[in-house]
C-alpha cells in the first residue's frame, strides 16, 4: 500500500472512528450493547440527545477531529517539524478563525466548543503568556492532547522515535505527565503504522 493511501486512510479513519464513537462516548461496553447492540453504522442517535441536526451522533464527528485538521493545517503552515512554539499558529486558529463545527451546524472559533483543558492552551501559552514549553503544566491531565496528534505520527511516518520525540515537544504546551506520554506514545504509535512492512 503507497504511503499516501495510509495517510489518507488515516486521517479518513480517525474521522469516521470519531464520528461512530461520539454517540456512545462515555459508555461503558454493557451500556453500549444493551442499547445499541453492536455499533457498525453512523446512522445512530446518541444516547442522551436524539437529534438529527446537533450535538453527537448521526455521523458528526467531534472537536477530536476538527483538532486533526487545524494540527494538519499548521504543518502545512510552517512547512517542518513542530516544536512546543507551533502551539501559537494553533492558538490562532482555535481562537480567531471559524470552522464549522458539525455539532452547532454553524462555523465559529474552535475554543466555543472545546472543553477546559484543551481551553488551557490559550490560558497558559497565550493570556498567562508562559514559556510553551512548560505550558502544559498545571492543566488537567487528560488525553486531550493525545486525541489529535495523529498528523505528528504521519509526518513522521515509519520514524516512532522522531514521532515521539516530536509530539512530546509540541504537546509541552498542553498537557504533562501521563497525558503528555500518551500523545507521545499514540504519534509513536501512528508513526509506527505507516512502515511500509505494516499492513
Amino acid at each position: 500500500m503507497r504511503l499516501q493511501d495510509k495517510v489518507r486512510g488515516a486521517l479518513i479513519g480517525g474521522a469516521l472512528g470519531d464520528a461512530m464513537g461520539a454517540p456512545v462516548e462515555k459508555l461503558s461496553a454493557e451500556e453500549i450493547q444493551r442499547l445499541y447492540g453492536k455499533v457498525e453504522s453512523l446512522d445512530i442517535p446518541h444516547f442522551r440527545v436524539k437529534s438529527r441536526t446537533h450535538g453527537k451522533g448521526y455521523g458528526r464527528f467531534t472537536d477530536d477531529t476538527l483538532m486533526v485538521i487545524l494540527l494538519c493545517q499548521v504543518y502545512e503552515e510552517l512547512g517542518g517539524h513542530l516544536d512546543a512554539y507551533a502551539v501559537f499558529p494553533l492558538v490562532r486558529k482555535m481562537v480567531f478563525e471559524e470552522i464549522w463545527v458539525p455539532e452547532y451546524q454553524k462555523k465559529m472559533p474552535l475554543i466555543e466548543r472545546l472543553f477546559y483543558p484543551e481551553k488551557y492552551i490559550f490560558l497558559s501559552n497565550c493570556l498567562a503568556n508562559r514559556d510553551p514549553r512548560s505550558g502544559g503544566v498545571g492543566n488537567m491531565v487528560n488525553c486531550g492532547a493525545a486525541m489529535y496528534l495523529s498528523p505528528v505520527g504521519l509526518v513522521n511516518a515509519g520514524d516512532p522515535e522522531g514521532a515521539y520525540r516530536e509530539a512530546i515537544a509540541f504537546a509541552s504546551a498542553h498537557q504533562t505527565s501521563y497525558g503528555l506520554e500518551a500523545a507521545g506514545v499514540y504519534a509513536a504509535c501512528v508513526a509506527a503504522a505507516m512502515t511500509p512492512e505494516i499492513t
